[in-house]
């Protein structure tokens, strides 16, 4: 009997020893993906804007997240370029914003020709409005007519978002003396009388920097588009949407309006692996309350809004979908793209 109860004893220690073996087992298959190895640069736009200060903080958390991968930010002119760097091999993400995403995608102007880039997530919305100074007489977007305005530094994602509203909207380009002035010098050349408007945005709903500066040190009158002028610019570019702002978001905002909107999105090429895509989406989404500390913007980071910028010409890359589909957002509309090698 007591040699029976001494085994009896031994077998259920040596479950328990299995049990507590396979629950550590468990534990490590579990963090597996954050064991992943690679080198990446992520390309962001110029130096202090939304994208470039995001994704710093996106490098300094996921340091601490995913130890083997090193990650580099690149600072570049934005949107229009980045799609080139991706096809050039000079980085492995990029952020763009949907037009140029749309134009690099179908090879449009000014690319020539299609660019295979994939998508990985979406970063925030672009919002894009225009102020003038309340004294100008300038109540509509139909007023623009004839008047200088500022539509952003040439080239730049705040540019091509005033030009899809003032040509395809409006029907202005060509109406309106376009001045190519940089964001943070637009608002001492609307308050001289240099320009009598000039165009502005927001992301996800907060002013970016030069914007809450424009709203927080003088008085302006924000103009927005009405929903004719939407489905307009839908027509010509799809990938476009509107949302409604109201005095909550900005001071000198007394009323709703819309205003147009498309998304930052970052894209990887297709070699990229997908064990470490799939890491770098996973950590990006479970730690962007971290990211908080770094731009207020990440405090509205969530997976639900993952797929937002998406659009059914450009192929989901497969590290991310596989998390978007464990995460429960995945949208059946959208196409995995195909794994290449280098």
């Amino acid at each position: 009997m007591v040699k029976s109860s001494i085994q009896r004893m031994m077998f259920v220690a040596a479950l328990g020893a299995v049990g507590t073996m396979a629950a550590v087992s468990g534990a490590a298959a579990a963090d597996d993906w954050k064991a992943v190895k690679g080198d990446v640069r992520w390309a962001s736009a110029s130096m202090g804007s939304t994208t470039q200060v995001l994704l710093s903080g996106v490098e300094a958390v996921l340091k601490g997240v995913l130890p083997n991968v090193r990650m580099s930010v690149l600072t570049t002119s934005g949107s229009v370029e980045n799609p080139r760097l991706l096809e050039a091999g000079e980085t492995e993400l990029a952020g763009v914003n949907s037009d140029s995403a749309w134009q690099a995608s179908t090879g449009m102007k000014p690319y020539g020709k299609p660019i295979e880039m994939q998508m990985v997530l979406t970063a925030y919305g672009n919002t894009v409005i225009f102020l003038t100074r309340p004294d100008s007489g300038i109540k509509k977007m139909e007023d623009l007519a004839g008047h200088p305005v500022s539509v952003g530094p040439s080239g730049s994602g705040g540019y091509k978002l005033a030009y899809s509203v003032l040509a395809h909207g409006y029907d202005l380009w060509g109406k309106i003396k376009p001045y190519y002035i940089a964001y943070n010098d637009q608002i001492s050349a609307l308050r001289d009388g240099t320009i009598d408007a000039m165009m502005a945005h927001l992301n996800d709903g907060m002013p970016t920097s030069y914007l809450a500066e424009a709203d927080a040190t003088g008085k302006v009158y924000v103009l927005g588009q009405d929903q004719a002028a939407i489905e307009r610019i839908q027509k010509v570019e799809g990938f476009q949407t509107a949302y409604k702002l109201t005095p909550k978001n900005l001071k000198n905002l007394d009323r709703e309006i819309l205003a147009m909107t498309n998304h930052h999105v970052e894209y990887a090429r297709a070699d990229i692996p997908e064990d470490l895509v799939y890491a770098l989406v996973r950590a990006f989404y479970e730690n962007s309350k971290e990211l908080g500390n770094y731009h207020p913007l990440a405090k509205n980071i969530d997976v639900k809004h993952a797929l937002d910028g998406a659009f059914k010409g450009i192929a989901v890359h497969p590290g991310a979908a596989r998390y978007y589909k464990e995460a429960g957002v995945w949208r059946d509309d959208l196409t995995v793209g195909q794994a290449k090698k280098k």
